[in-house]
């Protein structure tokens, strides 16, 4: 079974319904723009995750990222690489230890920001499931 479409950006439903049929659903926050997540109601989590666009709320979207927190550390990922987080994702998370990558998994004409975010998050999801 295909869960992850290759040939297309996605969208936010796109990330939404991929991940509703894997047991990261039980992690994921949502999907937010970079100017949404300071508008979340509920505090952060031990263990959560989610997807950010660049992009304001108000724009058509420009580029996928992803976090996972595991305690009181949070991975935020670009598959651009070593592009730190946005200032009200940092401000978000400001009370946690926050690592980005340093790698590009990505390149720039290409359209696979939100596949490589969903990868990275299955990883980490897997890799905090194994150390239960």
């Amino acid at each position: 079974m295909k869960i992850i479409p290759w040939d297309k950006p996605l969208t936010d439903y796109d990330i939404n319904d991929i991940i509703s049929r894997t047991s990261l659903s039980t992690l994921f926050q949502g999907v937010f723009s970079r100017d949404e997540i300071l508008k979340r109601k509920i505090p952060p989590l031990i263990h959560e995750c989610g997807i950010i666009n660049l992009d304001k709320k108000s724009g058509p979207g420009t580029h996928w990222t992803c976090y996972f927190k595991n305690d009181d550390n949070v991975n935020y990922y670009d598959s651009f690489g070593n592009l730190p987080p946005p200032k009200e994702f940092i401000e978000f998370f400001d009370k946690f230890e926050i690592y980005y990558n340093w790698e590009r998994d990505q390149e720039y004409d290409t359209v696979i920001c939100g596949q490589l975010c969903l990868c990275f998050l299955f990883v980490q999801f897997h890799q905090c499931e194994n150390k239960k």
